[in-house]
């Protein structure tokens, strides 16, 4: 179980349905802290030693108050943020060792990310805006694995819709 403290020492993460199998992402000691200037520039650490493994075929819940950590770690775990300290390895890559750069061409082929605001291009329609990734790394869309996650994710009859006409 990972544990990441606010400052009220309240759970911040909690690790579900993990069991032995192959490690698809792994995070040992990962540390991320900012400079909060409008307190008297003290340090805030965001994210504090915090390990885990998932397994594949399960999921990682992260749940917390606001401003716990939560979307800090997420962006260290897909490589946008830096951490200061520890390793996180997905699969057998490790994204600790990449550079800026190295990190955000292996996010734009590796990972898939959801944000809480969205950053959908409302201009596009569904299908659109899954696919805008595939363009913009030249790569071709394997059609069944695309058909299998589209289904799953229930957009299979809503793909033509703009993304203003979807709730949330």
């Amino acid at each position: 179980e990972g544990d990441l403290m606010n400052e009220e020492k309240k759970v911040a993460i909690e690790v579900k349905d993990v069991c032995i199998n192959y490690r698809i992402l792994n995070s040992v000691s990962v540390q991320k802290s900012f400079l909060r200037k409008k307190v008297r520039e003290e340090v805030f650490e965001a994210v504090k030693h915090v390990s885990f493994e998932v397994e594949e075929g399960f999921f990682l819940t992260i749940l917390g108050p606001s401003g716990s950590g939560k979307t800090t770690l997420l962006k260290c775990i897909c490589g946008i943020e830096y951490v200061e300290n520890g390793k996180i390895f997905i699969g057998d890559t490790e994204i600790t060792k990449m550079n800026e750069e190295q990190r955000k061409k292996y996010r734009r082929k590796n990972i898939g990310i959801v944000f809480q605001q969205y950053s959908l291009l409302p201009v596009l329609n569904v299908q659109e805006n899954i696919l805008l990734p595939l363009k913009f790394n030249r790569m071709k869309l394997d059609v069944e694995y695309y058909n299998k996650i589209v289904e799953l994710l229930g957009l299979d009859k809503k793909l033509k819709e703009r993304i203003s006409s979807l709730s949330g």
